[in-house]
Formats: structure tokens, C-alpha cells, sequence
């Protein structure tokens, strides 16, 4: 008989069949903790959902901002309301339609905020109160963003508005055109002093020029174009020092400055691409951070992926019982972030003090690498995980306080998984478990995928896994 570990994987690389690969991180994330520990590589659960807001509104957020340090603007179906650093919410306006809306937000002394739906009208939200302008010296725009004291706004047919210094007002010659190629454009994003102009295949970079100070647009091009598109315009985020983005080919692109690296794996692609195109056009991405981790969500009608800018691995995350997280926008608010729900108006804090969502449970799960000993069989005797136990007070159900660990496998690449087997985890407060299992029988050339799902209620991660092996005869 032969201990050996068990690999748990880095992240979520899921191959063309499962017979290939199918490792899985969901709602974990793995961190690297040097030579020096227990374990190199340990998986900790994703945090979980507290209740924010005072419950008031039912429509699907669009869009979330922060106005200023007191004030976190919603919209919410059609509905636009304010809310303060307790979630005590009011409401400021109606704003008709459906479906995202760009939002950009200016440094006038009462701030303005520019919102752009996704039929092209422009509003203007500033003192509690919004409006709809309408601006014969303005084309239908598709996004708007801001940068150096001006509201930016793409037009389709390849041009880019400029608004007036701190206003909202638009003049009928403050425009220039992207002109590199005549694709149009989808998206405008502003980012380290830069303007970032996206097309269907190409993206223009720009930037203030001194010399056209005087000009109606103050903007000129720069002589390097990024060499890839957008198909997703709600997917532009800024990452770190960087932005990323969903290119026109499906693939997750990380760069600035003219770069423009590929972080996608090919399962995050294949993904990408089983959407229907309407769907991948609607692809969104928001970036967060949680202890020391950078997170870029990408959230879609079918799965919700996220990319560690700190480990660069993938993991996915899902509601009980659903593909997809039950977030759809995150903002930073006071300290900390504030996730929008996509299926109403309700909002939540992403704590790493909530041990569910909101109430309702959360699994991790991870599924590891396959263990084989091809071309021939082996017996699997045990299976030993070191767990890492939370602590501190909660008020769930007995389950929860006392969570599960649960195991089993799949030996057709993760099509079925079969032979599940629970073990407890521990009381509250308790730092450290080890579980063992014995006895899981014979597993044939072929090999076996292991799956390991706990309820996180107190579980805050697994350090290592044992397998003990032996020939078959």
C-alpha cells in the first residue's frame, strides 16, 4: 500500500471531454502559501453574502455606482434609488427600459452622473434628481466614460464625443473619429490617462493632446492600436494597472498601454463560445478584491467564471442550485463590496464573515485532477483530507454549525459522480480536523476522479489530500 497526495488542482481547467479534464474549483480559490507551510497550495471557500440594502425594490439591477462616500446609486429595474452606508434606501427617479447601462460619474462640485441604456438615450443623474437629455449635438451614443474632466461617448459609426469641462453638455464639434479601421465602435473606457476606444476588431488608444487645448475636442490618437476588438462592451473592467476584456474572438484579454495577454484557458473559451451571440454580447465583468486577491467576474446568462490576477488560475462560482452566481454587478462602497442580485433589487456585502448566502447554503466543491496508474488498475484503500476549520459565532441551523465534508467520485470523466460518503467536520471554533475514509474499492485503468464538497458555514478551506493506493493483482 502507497500514501500518496492527491492533487486538488489550482483552479477550474475544464477539457473538450472529461475524460481529458475536468478539475473544478467552485466557489473556491486557491493561494499559494510559499515553501514554507503545511500545505503550498491551500483552497480556501469563496466568502459568502450578507443582506445589504432595506429591502424595498424587486426590479433586476442594471447598474450599480458610488456617488461619493455616503451615497451608492442602483438602478433597479426602472426604478433609480439611492442608498447610504446602513443600505437605508431612497427613491430618485425612474429610468425606462431594460438591461445593463453605462454609468460614468464626473467631478462637478454637485456630481454628475452619466447613464447610457442600452437603446442609446441619455440621462443625467446630479442632486437627487435624474434627467433625460436630449441633445440635438449628440449622435445616439453607446457608452459613455470619463477621463480628465469629460464625459467621452462612443457612437457606433466610429465617432467620439466630448462633453465640456465638468458638464453634461455636448457641442456639435467636439468629436473626432476612430479611423483605424471602419469597424464603428462599441465601447469607450478611460484608464490610466488614457482614452481606450474599442471596435468590433481593433481598439484606438488616445489621449489629451496640450496642443488641441484650445479645440473643441481635446483628444488625439496615439500611434499604436491594440490589434483586438470587444464582443462583449459590458465586459471592460479596469484590473489592477491594467484592463481586461472579452476580444472578438471569445478570448479574455489582460493588458494596457498597446498589450493585450491572453488570461483565458480553453475551458473559459469554450464557455464563451457555446453562448449564443446575443448572449456573449451581453458578457459582463466586474473586478473586485478580498484579502489580498484581485478578482475579475465574468458573469453570463449560463456560468459566472473568475479569473485570481494573484495566482492567474480560473475558478467558477454558483448559487445553490443554479450554473450561475446569484451576483450580477459589484461596486465597490464604504469600505466594502456591494454585489447586485440577478433576479431582483435585493444587494449584498461579500463578506468573509458570511458563511452562506444570504441564508441560504453554499457548497464549495472541488473536483481533482484524475488519479490513475494506466494501463493498468488500482485499489484505493483511503482518502485523508486536512481541513482548515473557522472560528467565531454564527446563527445557522445545526447543519451549518456542524458542517459536512462530502466525497465521492466519478469514473467516466465526471459525467456521473457515484458512492458518496459524509463525514463531520467539526463543532464551531474547533482550528483543525483530519478526516479519513476507508475502503473505496477498485478503480479500473481508466482512473478515478475524486469530488470534495463541504458546506463552508465554518469550513474556510482544505490544505491537503492523501490517497493511500495499491497494484491491482
Amino acid at each position: 500500500m502507497a500514501d500518496a497526495p492527491l492533487n486538488l488542482g489550482l483552479g477550474s481547467n475544464i477539457g473538450l471531454d472529461g475524460q481529458v479534464s475536468n478539475v473544478r474549483h467552485i466557489n473556491c480559490y486557491v493561494e499559494d502559501a510559499g515553501t514554507d507551510a503545511k500545505g503550498r497550495f491551500v483552497i480556501h471557500a469563496s466568502p459568502g453574502l450578507n443582506r445589504f440594502d432595506d429591502g424595498t425594490y424587486t426590479g433586476i439591477s442594471r447598474g450599480l455606482i458610488q456617488l461619493n462616500d455616503n451615497a451608492l446609486i442602483g438602478f433597479l429595474g426602472n426604478e433609480v434609488a439611492s442608498f447610504d452606508t446602513g443600505g437605508v434606501s431612497s427613491t430618485l427617479g425612474t429610468l425606462v427600459g431594460s438591461g445593463r447601462v453605462f454609468l460614468a460619474r464626473n467631478r462637478n462640485a454637485a456630481p454628475q452622473i452619466a447613464v447610457i441604456t442600452n437603446s442609446g438615450q441619455y440621462h443625467i443623474l446630479q442632486s437627487g434628481a435624474i434627467s433625460q437629455i436630449n441633445d440635438a449635438d449628440l449622435p445616439v451614443p453607446n457608452s459613455v466614460t470619463y477621463l480628465k474632466g469629460f464625459f467621452l461617448f462612443s457612437i457606433a459609426d466610429g465617432r467620439i464625443f466630448q462633453s465640456d469641462l465638468d458638464a453634461s453638455n455636448v457641442s456639435s464639434l467636439a468629436f473626432d473619429s476612430a479611423n483605424s479601421r471602419s469597424e464603428g465602435l462599441v465601447r469607450v473606457f478611460g484608464h490610466g490617462g488614457f482614452l481606450y476606444a474599442f471596435g468590433k476588431k481593433t481598439t484606438e488608444i488616445w489621449q489629451p493632446d496640450p496642443s488641441l487645448a484650445s479645440e473643441p475636442f481635446v483628444f488625439s490618437p496615439v500611434q499604436q492600436d491594440i490589434e483586438f476588438g470587444c464582443i462583449a462592451p459590458h465586459s471592460v473592467a479596469q484590473v489592477g494597472t491594467s484592463m481586461a476584456w472579452v476580444d472578438d474572438d471569445g478570448i479574455v484579454r489582460h493588458g494596457r498601454d498597446g498589450s493585450a495577454v491572453r488570461i483565458s484557458n480553453h475551458g473559459v473559451e469554450r464557455a464563451i463560445q457555446d453562448l449564443s451571440p446575443l448572449n456573449r454580447s451581453l458578457i459582463a465583468g466586474r473586478a473586485w478584491f478580498h484579502q489580498g486577491h484581485e478578482f475579475y467576474t465574468l458573469f453570463s446568462s449560463a456560468w459566472t467564471w473568475e479569473f485570481d490576477v494573484l495566482t492567474g488560475q480560473w475558478h467558477e462560482r454558483q448559487s445553490y442550485g443554479s450554473d450561475t452566481w446569484r451576483i450580477n454587478d459589484i461596486v465597490a462602497f464604504n469600505g466594502a463590496y456591494i454585489g447586485s442580485s440577478s433576479t431582483n433589487g435585493e444587494l449584498f456585502e461579500i463578506s468573509a464573515t458570511a458563511f452562506d448566502e444570504d441564508g441560504d447554503l453554499f457548497v464549495m466543491d472541488i473536483r481533482a485532477p484524475t488519479v490513475h496508474t494506466f494501463p493498468h488498475g488500482y485499489i484505493a484503500d483511503s482518502l485523508e483530507v486536512d481541513a482548515i476549520m473557522g472560528v467565531g459565532l454564527n446563527s445557522l441551523s445545526d447543519h451549518e454549525n456542524n458542517p459536512l465534508l462530502m466525497v465521492d467520485y466519478s469514473d467516466d470523466g465526471g459525467k456521473n459522480f457515484t458512492g458518496e460518503r459524509t463525514a463531520t467536520l467539526g463543532q464551531l471554533g474547533k482550528y483543525k480536523n483530519k478526516i479519513k475514509m476507508n475502503k473505496w474499492g477498485e478503480v479500473r485503468e481508466g482512473g478515478r476522479q475524486w469530488r470534495l464538497r463541504a458546506s463552508p458555514a465554518v469550513l474556510r478551506g482544505i490544505i491537503s489530500a492523501s490517497l493511500s493506493v495499491r497494484p491491482t493483482r
